[in-house]
């Protein structure tokens, strides 16, 4: 059976906190750095609830007349701080009062405000008030099944009609130890684990991520999980449109190269040639992107292999880092944010994908996006990539991401087999190829149909307009 064809578009008129909406504005001048003003402010919880709530504001209104209050507070309060400041800087005398109002009130943002928590705050605020238009559209819209493609809306648990929530994986549960002192991972996985406490229908991309996390880790019930694996991501529809991968990449450095963080460099590099090594992910701790520097670092200057390694990430700063210490920067190129053109071009002229990954929620998408271009892969074995890859490729693909000397070894081969590799690898991407995306969406509208409506509540709640 064929999903119909016919797609119904609704659409409601929008706009964003004023907040968002004027950081917009502003964003579109250039503005010189400044340093951190250290803020005077140390607010009890409901006050700072207040703030988010302000500063997450829907009306313009609303959110103007607020800050004119703020600002006439704020110059109240400045005689109070100036006399606070003078009887510090001028008396030994402490008088009870004026210590105790500026050592509560006038320092520095206290800890619950620090590592980001403000902007969470803020952002929850909203969030909470977005969703909940969200929410009451989708309940009353004539579409009877929903696909909700994030596990952090654990406010969707009051959508009425039939659904399944999609959870990529529990990375935070998996490697809590790299996670813990990240307050957006924290919060984000509260967030998680206060959805996955209520009785819903999930969607997982593999067996592992179905057991180990949902299961053991989170005590899912097994008849609430449907493991859908994706489809493959066939890039080569770039490359059949009248341009070539060299001619993108020159294009793109042409029109784009001065944003890049090399450029200098860059733009004389011949990249058409396409001696590089390729790996494309964002930085996080379990991409694992450290240990691959380590291995190329290896494979240059011990190995003497002529290499380079392109990397997209956009959060690139912890890695230009590691790649002065290691003094790679000549060897590393970072072109972060390339357009999915660009992603074809640049695998269709690497060597080798290599994926180096400690955890992926699915078979690592890297594999199909590069050999549809031509291009083999090594990858980390880690439990994902084993639920497909097996026997005597396994032993030639996969390495053990932990032991820099097994990947320096599993890519030296690779590097000097690389048509064999290419053969051996045939299989898998002919296996994921007879896979496809219209296979993937009947598996999901399978899964809903299959899952009971939830049951109406009596009443009815009616949100504040903000």
């Amino acid at each position: 059976h064929q999903l119909d064809k016919k797609v119904r578009v609704c659409s409601v008129k929008y706009h964003g906190p004023v907040l968002l909406e004027l950081y917009n504005i502003l964003s579109s001048f250039k503005r010189k750095p400044r340093q951190r003003m250290r803020a005077r402010l140390d607010l009890k919880t409901a006050a700072k609830n207040m703030l988010y709530s302000i500063l997450a504001s829907y009306s313009f209104i609303c959110f103007f007349l607020y800050a004119v209050l703020l600002v006439c507070a704020a110059v109240l309060l400045c005689p109070v701080y100036v006399i606070c400041y003078l009887a510090e800087k001028c008396s030994r005398i402490e008088i009870p009062f004026i210590t105790k109002f500026k050592n509560y009130y006038l320092t520095a943002i206290p800890r619950h405000l620090r590592n980001d928590e403000l902007v969470l705050g803020i952002m929850t605020a909203a969030r909470r008030y977005e969703l909940s238009r969200m929410i009451d559209f989708v309940n009353k819209s004539p579409v009877d099944y929903w696909y909700i493609p994030s596990v952090f809306w654990k406010e969707t648990k009051d959508i009425t009609k039939k659904k399944i929530t999609i959870v990529p994986d529990l990375v935070y549960a998996e490697f809590s130890h790299l996670y813990y002192t990240d307050p957006v991972m924290v919060w984000t996985g509260n967030n998680i684990d206060k959805l996955l406490e209520t009785d819903m229908q999930i969607a997982c991309y593999s067996n592992y991520v179905a057991e180990r996390h949902l299961v053991q880790l989170r005590n899912i019930m097994p008849e609430k999980i449907s493991v859908i694996p994706h489809a493959l991501l066939d890039l080569s529809k770039h490359l059949s449109q009248g341009l070539t991968a060299d001619e993108i990449l020159k294009n793109f450095l042409r029109t784009n190269g001065a944003v890049l963080p090399q450029w200098k460099y860059l733009k004389d590099f011949p990249l058409a040639d396409g001696n590089f090594l390729i790996y494309t992910s964002q930085f996080r701790f379990h991409k694992n992107i450290f240990f691959l520097l380590h291995v190329l670092n290896t494979l240059i200057k011990r190995e003497h292999v002529n290499i380079k390694l392109v990397l997209t990430c956009s959060n690139y700063a912890p890695v230009m880092s590691l790649m002065h210490e290691l003094n790679l920067e000549r060897d590393v190129l970072l072109l972060p944010q390339v357009p999915e053109s660009v992603l074809a071009a640049l695998n269709a002229k690497a060597v080798l994908s290599v994926n180096p990954s400690l955890f992926e929620g699915g078979f690592p998408f890297t594999f199909g996006e590069a050999y549809s271009v031509g291009a083999p892969s090594v990858m980390a074995d880690i439990p994902v990539t084993r639920e497909y890859v097996d026997g005597a490729l396994a032993e030639k693909m996969l390495f053990d991401p932990y032991n820099k000397e097994d990947a320096v070894s599993k890519i030296k081969w690779a590097l000097q087999n690389r048509q064999e590799l290419l053969e051996l690898e045939k299989s898998l991407f002919d296996r994921f190829g007879k896979r496809s995306w219209g296979d993937v969406a009947e598996e999901y509208l399978a899964a809903m149909q299959a899952t009971p409506p939830e049951k109406k509540k009596n009443g009815k709640r009616k949100a504040w307009k903000r």
